[in-house]
């Protein structure tokens, strides 16, 4: 994912925060957890940790861990995920994808999948 997508979808999920003053926890997350914090949607610099792997499950059992409810869980991602999830998060689940990107995961339940603007 480039540093470009990265942005527009951060600025999405501030105009977010801004207009519902949602609470967010940014859970970056490359191959393992690399960094929890609150999104502070008056500022949008986020120093990306991380990058190389992609294994999101180390999320979600962080979100398990800690015993998080969540009304959202909003995933940003370019769909090269693992296929298989041993337990699935509570809460409405919505991937955030690039415009040329798919993604192919087998839940049992349903998940969003919002594509925006192309991540070139």
């Amino acid at each position: 994912m480039t540093s470009k997508f990265i942005g527009k979808t951060l600025n999405e999920i501030q105009n977010l925060a801004k207009n519902t003053f949602a609470e967010i926890d940014l859970i970056q997350v490359d191959t393992k957890v690399t960094e929890v914090k609150k999104f502070d949607y008056k500022n949008n610099n986020i120093n990306v940790k991380g990058r190389g792997g992609t294994n999101l499950y180390p999320a979600i059992e962080y979100i398990y861990q800690k015993k998080k409810n969540y009304d959202w869980i909003i995933i940003i991602t370019d769909g090269d995920i693992e296929k298989d999830w041993n337990k699935e998060p509570k809460g409405k689940l919505i991937f955030i994808l690039g415009q040329n990107d798919n993604l192919s995961l087998k839940l049992k339940r349903k998940f969003d999948i919002i594509k925006i603007g192309d991540n070139n």
